[in-house]
């Protein structure tokens, strides 16, 4: 298991913010990457209550598993071992089985055997290296719902949050302070199969 320090910016724009954002960063629709996320909770979110995210996200046929814990913008992800299309298949349908995954869910006060497979959430990504970061541009589609979301990964949280601010105010933008994750978007927005 590989344990990463994340920290991240972000904001969710309108499709006109973001397409005037493809344009300043020189990319298209063309240049996005799919990648489907499925999210996995108690019923009554409890790994998310408790600022936890179990993810598995499916990129170009391979499955891997990132379980982030920590607050918003700033976290411990750990990856944890990808899956093949059997395994993701078999935690989809039973959930978690892991012993790694295991503890670090129980560590947080969950019961594992409560964490089920709740939700699919699909983006289309454009990934841009700027300023010593990544700029994602994410087309999001969950259920019915549709929404688009500027994010900003750095590795150095000050000149990170100046940047990023600064890159809002060209289009007008004020930060949000305590930006709600996609995650949370798709887990409390209606039922979404997959």
């Amino acid at each position: 298991m590989q344990t990463l320090k994340e920290i991240e910016f972000k904001k969710i724009v309108t499709r006109r913010v973001f397409q005037a954002l493809m344009a300043r960063f020189g990319v298209t629709p063309g240049d996005a990457v799919e990648q489907t996320n499925y999210y996995f909770d108690t019923p009554d979110l409890a790994l998310s209550r408790r600022s936890m995210i179990m993810r598995v996200r499916e990129k170009d046929g391979a499955f891997g598993v990132t379980l982030k814990v920590g607050a918003r913008g700033f976290a411990n992800e750990y990856v944890l071992a990808p899956l093949s299309p059997a395994e993701f298949r078999r935690l989809k349908a039973g959930g978690v089985k892991r012993p790694e995954w295991i503890r670090l869910i129980r560590q947080a006060g969950v019961d594992p055997d409560a964490v089920r497979f709740r939700r699919r959430l699909c983006t289309r990504r454009i990934m841009v290296k700027w300023e010593g970061g990544e700029i994602c541009l994410d087309d999001n589609r969950y259920g019915r719902t549709r929404d688009y979301e500027l994010e900003y990964e750095v590795v150095e949280a000050r000149r990170g949050k100046r940047l990023f601010v600064k890159l809002l105010a060209e289009f007008q933008l004020e930060p949000d302070l305590n930006p709600v994750s996609k995650s949370w978007r798709a887990l409390t927005t209606g039922r979404v199969s997959g």
